[in-house]
């Protein structure tokens, strides 16, 4: 028997390919609007967080551009992976504490590796509790926090605080 040798046109291809990745983004739980994909809300935080008037950091954010070791002593690390890293932080300055999260995601075409830093000022154990709990998705939903994203072909990283 001869093998049988399908032809598609690139434009089936295409609306084949658009129907499978809508399929994968209803299962993933992804919304289209207006022809733009967004991703869930994340739940927002049980926990109130203040912001760090009284540290530097909040005057001058783009201070996280410099070494970690430089500006911070680390207190506690809650999980460490190479493109990874959870940890307590504490401000040498005035001694405020921070969540800190790194994530770093593969880039395997050109090697250069987007990298996202997220600060969320904390005061408490259940303040910390929780944001160890939290998903990287789910750490987006708190309030203030301070993110340092150095992108896929940037030259210096995006330094901001965030607030609601």
């Amino acid at each position: 028997m001869a093998p049988c040798l399908l032809i598609l046109s690139p434009a089936v291809l295409l609306a084949g390919l658009k129907r499978v990745l809508a399929k994968l983004a209803d299962w993933l739980g992804l919304r289209r609007r207006g022809g733009v994909t967004q991703m869930p809300a994340p739940n927002p935080p049980a926990i109130e967080i203040k912001i760090p008037g009284q540290c530097i950091l909040w005057r001058q954010p783009d201070t996280v551009g410099r070494p970690i070791r430089e500006h911070f002593d680390l207190i506690d690390t809650y999980g460490e992976e190479s493109h990874w890293w959870r940890c307590l932080l504490k401000c040498r300055e005035c001694g405020q504490l921070y969540f800190f999260e790194f994530t770093e995601e593969i880039d395997r075409e050109d090697g250069d590796d987007p990298q996202y830093s997220t600060y969320i000022p904390v005061e408490t154990e259940d303040q910390i509790a929780q944001l160890k709990k939290a998903s990287t998705f789910e750490l987006l939903g708190f309030f203030p926090r301070l993110q340092k994203d150095f992108s896929k072909g940037a030259k210096t990283p995006t330094v901001r605080w965030v607030v609601r």
